[in-house]
C-alpha cells in the first residue's frame, strides 16, 4: 500500500532530532456494541483462530481520496470493542506459532495484524488496542520507516514494543513497489516474479530471482535486530499476491517461493478473500488473513467473523440465514434465496456455487441433508443431461464427498473417485443425506441408506452446494430445499440397509 489516500504533513517532533508523535485519545465506541457482541457469542463457535488484517488507522477527517485501505479510527474502536465485548482475546506471535505446532489456544482467539508499518498505528490504534486490552502485530517494510510522514519512525516502532502491546514482523526490506515484469510491464509483485532487466534485455533467471529475495530477506531481518527487536518469526506476503501468469514468462513456481520463504520464517501469511480460520494444518507458507478495509463496515465486519466460524448448533436450517453463505470461488451464477430453499441459475456452460464454513472440522459431526428437485427428464433428443446438481460435504479437503443428483441417476464421489451409483427412477425430487459416523460417512436417500464411503473420522471441510449448466441449456435448474444439519450422536446410525 502506498500513501495514497490519507493526508500527509509535517510529522511533528520529527525534525533534526527525532520524537514521538502525540497520540489521539480512542474514540467512544458504538451503542451497538453490545447486541452485535451478543449476537457472535451465540452464532460462533469461536474454536478455531482468527487473522485480522489491517494497513493504516486514521481519522476520518484525515482520509481522501479513493484507496481502499485505510480505516477510519472510530470504525477500528468500534471493531475492537466488538471483540472484546464478544470475548475475543488477542494472540502474540509466540501464541500463534504454538497453536501451529499443535497446542490450544483460548476459545475465541485472533491475531490482528497491519501491514506495511504506517504511522497510524502509533497516532490512531495504539490507544484503541490499549483501552480494549489487545494486542497487535505490524508487517513493517524495512526500508520505509521513517522514509515519509506516513510510515513510522523507529523510535515510535521501540516505544511501542516497549509498551508490550505490539510486536513486529517482516514484510520485506524493499519488495513493496511493483517492478517490471518485461521490457513493456506490467509491474508485478517482486517477491513472486522474475524481473526484467533493462541492461541485458531479459528477465531474471530462477537463481537470479532467488538471489535477489534471499538478500532483501535477510536485509529485513537484520535492519530489526540493528534496532533492538526480536527476530521476525512471521512474515506477510506484500501486496497479498502470488506469481503473475504470464504464457511467455514462466512464473516463479509457488513451491520455490514457500520453500524460501521458510528458510527464513516459521509461517508465512496472505489475505484469503473468503472469511475463514486457521487451522494447524494449513500450509505454512500461505496462512489466510482476513482484510478488513475502508468500505467494511460494522456489520460487514461481525458478519464476517460469523461467516469465518459458524457454529453449527446455531445454524440448523441455513438456507433461512442466506448471510451465513459465501460464493464459491469463480463461480459467478446467481443464488436466489427464497424461505428455506435457493435456486442456483449458472450461466451456460459454467457453474453456480454456495459454501457454508467451508474447511471446518467441527462439520464432521453433524449430518446435512437436502431435498433436490424438480428433477426434469432431458429434452435433447439424445437424452442426455444438460443440469448436474451436487452437494458436497468435506467440501474442499481430501475427504470432500460429493452426491452428484441428475433426473433418474445418482453418484457418490469421494474426492474426484467416483464410489457409486444408485438409480432415482422416475423420481422429480430427492431428499439426500451424508451422515458420518466413525470413520465412515453413509449416503441416505429418500430415508434409506444406499452406500457408504470411508472418511477421517474428523475431516475438515464445510458444506458446499453446486449446480452446472452444459452448453445447450434445454433444462430447468432444480432448487436446493428444507437443508438440515443435525449433531450426529456416536451410536446414530439411522437410515434403511443397503
Amino acid at each position: 500500500m502506498s500513501a495514497a489516500g490519507i493526508r500527509l504533513g509535517a510529522r511533528p517532533g520529527t525534525g533534526t532530532t527525532p520524537g514521538l508523535q502525540a497520540q489521539s485519545a480512542a474514540p467512544a465506541a458504538s451503542p451497538r456494541i453490545d447486541e452485535l457482541a451478543a449476537d457472535l457469542r451465540a452464532t460462533t463457535s469461536g474454536e478455531y483462530p482468527l487473522i485480522l488484517s489491517y494497513h493504516d488507522i486514521q481519522p476520518r477527517e484525515a482520509i481522501q481520496g479513493d484507496s481502499a485501505y485505510p480505516v477510519a479510527a472510530d470504525a477500528f474502536a468500534d471493531q475492537m470493542a466488538v471483540l472484546d465485548a464478544a470475548g475475543y482475546r488477542s494472540l502474540g506471535v509466540d501464541d500463534f506459532l504454538a497453536y501451529l505446532d499443535g497446542h490450544p489456544v483460548p476459545q475465541r482467539s485472533v491475531m490482528i495484524t497491519f501491514d506495511d508499518g504506517p504511522n497510524g498505528l502509533w497516532t490512531q490504534a495504539d490507544k484503541i488496542l490499549e483501552r480494549e486490552g489487545l494486542r497487535g502485530v505490524v508487517f513493517v517494510i524495512t526500508s520505509s520507516v521513517a522514509s515519509s510522514s506516513y510510515y513510522l519512525d523507529w523510535n515510535e516502532i521501540r516505544a511501542m514494543y516497549a509498551s508490550g502491546r505490539w510486536e513486529f514482523q517482516s514484510h520485506s526490506d524493499d519488495l513493496h513497489q511493483r517492478r517490471p515484469l518485461a521490457a513493456n510491464g506490467p509491474d508485478v509483485a517482486p517477491l513472486t516474479n522474475p524481473l526484467w532487466l533493462p541492461d541485458e534485455a531479459r528477465s531474471e533467471t530462477l537463481e537470479e530471482w532467488r538471489r535477489r529475495v534471499h538478500d532483501d530477506l535477510e536485509r529485513s531481518i537484520r535492519s530489526l535486530a540493528r534496532h533492538r527487536l526480536p527476530r521476525p518469526e512471521l512474515f506477510a506476503y506484500p501486496f497479498s499476491e502470488l506469481a503473475t501468469e504470464d504464457e511467455a514468462r514462466p512464473a516463479v513456481p509457488v513451491e520455490a517461493v514457500a520453500g524460501l520463504l521458510n528458510d527464513f520464517f516459521a509461517a508465512s501469511l496472505i489475505n484469503d478473500p473468503e472469511p475463514t480460520p486457521v487451522l494447524s494444518t494449513d500450509p505454512r507458507s500461505q496462512i489466510p488473513r482476513i482484510e478488513v478495509v475502508r468500505s467494511t463496515t460494522l456489520d460487514n465486519f461481525v458478519s464476517e467473523l460469523r461467516t469465518a466460524q459458524p457454529d453449527p448448533a446455531t445454524t440448523p436450517r441455513p438456507l433461512e440465514e442466506p448471510e451465513v453463505w459465501s460464493r464459491g470461488a469463480m463461480a459467478p451464477g446467481v443464488a436466489t434465496f427464497e424461505g428455506d430453499a435457493v435456486t442456483l441459475d449458472p450461466d451456460t456452460g459454467g457453474f453456480a456455487q454456495i459454501d457454508l464454513a467451508p474447511r471446518l472440522p467441527q462439520w464432521a459431526d453433524h449430518s446435512v441433508a437436502a431435498t433436490v428437485g424438480p428433477l426434469n427428464r432431458p429434452k435433447s433428443t439424445d437424452g442426455a443431461h444438460d443440469v448436474e446438481t451436487s452437494m458436497r460435504v468435506h467440501a474442499g479437503s481430501p475427504d470432500q464427498l460429493s452426491i452428484e443428483v441428475e433426473y433418474g441417476d445418482l453418484a457418490v464421489y469421494h474426492g474426484s473417485e467416483l464410489q457409486f451409483r444408485h438409480e432415482l427412477g422416475t423420481s422429480r425430487s430427492v431428499r439426500i443425506e451424508a451422515r458420518p459416523r466413525g470413520d465412515s460417512t453413509s449416503v441416505i436417500v429418500d430415508g434409506r441408506r444406499v452406500g457408504s464411503v470411508d472418511t477421517a473420522p474428523h475431516a475438515p471441510g464445510g458444506v458446499s452446494l453446486t449446480v452446472r449448466r452444459g452448453d445447450r441449456a434445454t433444462q430447468e435448474v432444480p432448487s436446493f430445499g428444507d437443508l438440515t444439519i443435525e449433531r450426529v450422536a456416536p451410536a446414530d446410525d439411522r437410515g434403511g440397509d443397503s
